[in-house]
């Protein structure tokens, strides 16, 4: 198939009624662009920068000076608002990387890609500066705990990964279901929301082996 799609894979707040976006086309090799738009106009887009290939994920820092994306090789652009400057880390996550998210103190991004794999990368440094093998499913989504010193990872086989941060040592995991665990987000320090490929939302208390209730049904996966 050789006719493009656009898509929007992502959107992050980056302050003041403004956002940023990654994007891909059908052809997932190809390279894809990183857009900047404001919330009450989303009509004229500005282009930030490029990927290699499709973005798929993308964050930024809470001053919004710092707008990170990853792709479907696992490259990880960082960008630099002020300066307008995009630095390109080939491979820094391996493989596909279907998620990152920034750190509370806006020093790292922390990814996970489809081999199962964490990965925390230090902005000031910029090396990984720490990961964690969780499976062999990809990581779907990462959420951190109200109080900072938890993560929760979903994954491709149904299950949640529980972490202690910053030392990424394992608490254990929940099995929501047989589907691909698509979203995850901490609704208190104990109980977590959890978007399923089973078309079911799902409240889960955040401890090893907790039992699911599903609390919405939905047409399609949650994602």
């Amino acid at each position: 198939v050789d006719t493009e799609s656009q898509w929007i894979t992502a959107i992050a707040p980056v302050g003041d009624g403004t956002f940023v976006a990654g994007s891909a086309t059908g052809l997932l090799l190809r390279p894809s662009s990183v857009v900047h738009f404001q919330a009450d106009a989303p009509g004229p887009i500005e282009v930030l920068y490029e990927h290699p290939a499709a973005g798929w994920t993308v964050a930024a820092t809470s001053d919004g000076k710092t707008v990170a994306s990853a792709d479907y090789k696992g490259n990880l652009v960082v960008y630099d608002v002020e300066s307008k400057k995009a630095t390109t880390h080939e491979n820094a996550f391996e493989r596909w990387c279907q998620k990152i998210v920034i750190t509370p103190d806006d020093q790292a991004v922390v990814a996970g890609n489809e081999s199962g794999k964490i990965f925390v990368w230090s902005l000031s440094d910029a090396k990984v500066s720490s990961s964690a093998e969780l499976g062999k499913a990809s990581i779907t989504s990462i959420a951190f705990s109200p109080n900072k010193t938890q993560l929760a990872a979903t994954d491709g086989e149904g299950k949640v990964h529980l972490l202690k941060y910053p030392g990424l040592e394992s608490v254990g995991t929940i099995t929501v279901g047989e589907e691909t665990a698509w979203c995850v987000a901490y609704e208190s320090e104990a109980s977590l929301i959890v978007g399923s490929g089973d078309r079911n939302l799902y409240r889960v208390e955040a401890k090893p082996d907790a039992k699911p209730a599903s609390i919405a049904k939905g047409s399609d996966w949650f994602t």
